[in-house]
């Protein structure tokens, strides 16, 4: 047995629900820096399940169920723009997550202060906790300077945080994007000092280059991260096709929509 498979084999021992497939892969990359002073900062966990190895017949693949269900239930804030929002026939990624997470045995509240979609979305997928934040064609900024408001309603344990694809179409500057990123992790802080953060590369889009704002996602993800309010990046990008998951350049099909569904829960289960 290689050092590499020891240390990732414990590592899952220790942190994870061990779950197998069949003809698919599962990876958690531990993240570690230094700060100025030489001592070790709080790990990143990067989660990545390769959702293009997951067989479409894989929904939901679920660790065992929990033993017992907290009386309390976790609130989650989904938090972030159209891909969040959903529309144009499609639910978003919320609704296979809902599933995903009730299947499992977990007791959690999706929090916002929407319940909608944009345009028609069959009434079939209107079958799930339609809470909120996503807000269609809102850039970072947008979402930042709102953020504040809508925490004085309700306050999450847990936020799903993609945003920043609207910013491609102003042509702002990665830095800018990033700095309005740290501010809404602030302003969650500040409302609950123990939240945590999944923090989201951006899914591919069919016409722009995500990679770059990606990596300075990654790198704000680093930097904020702190042992109280966990900040854990989730890969959204790796392994998601923008031309056979996207239904336009965009938003993410139905499978699109399983696959973004899958990488959150996994990120999710070890805090609930």
């Amino acid at each position: 047995m290689s050092a590499s498979f020891k240390k990732t084999y414990a590592f899952l021992l220790l942190g994870f629900h061990l779950v197998f497939f069949t003809g698919c892969s599962t990876s958690s990359t531990i993240i570690k820096s230094h700060d100025r002073q030489g001592s070790l900062k709080p790990a990143v966990r990067v989660v990545n399940n390769t959702p293009a190895a997951l067989p479409k017949t894989a929904l939901p693949l679920t660790p065992s169920k929990p033993e017992a269900r907290r009386s309390v239930p976790i609130k989650i804030l989904p938090l972030g723009d159209s891909i969040t929002h959903g529309g144009g026939g499609y639910p978003s990624y919320r609704r296979s997550l809902w599933f995903m997470l009730k299947d499992a045995g977990y007791n959690i509240d999706f929090i916002g202060s929407h319940r909608d979609f944009v345009g028609y979305v069959p009434k079939h997928y209107i079958d799930f906790d339609l809470d909120h934040e996503g807000h269609w064609g809102w850039e970072a900024g947008e979402i930042d300077l709102k953020l504040g408001t809508w925490l004085q309603k309700y306050t999450p344990d847990i936020v799903l945080l993609h945003a920043g694809t609207n910013d491609f179409f102003i042509n702002q500057n990665n830095g800018s994007t990033t700095s309005e990123i740290a501010s809404m992790v602030q302003k969650l802080r500040a409302k609950n000092p123990n939240v945590v953060i999944l923090l989201a590369k951006l899914i591919p889009m069919r016409d722009k280059d995500t990679q770059p704002i990606n990596v300075a996602i990654h790198r704000l993800g680093r930097s904020l991260n702190t042992p109280q309010s966990p900040i854990v990046i989730v890969d959204q990008y790796t392994g998601f096709s923008a031309e056979n998951d996207n239904h336009d350049n965009y938003h993410p099909n139905i499978e699109g929509e399983k696959k973004m569904a899958r990488r959150w829960f996994y990120a999710l289960t070890p805090y609930l």
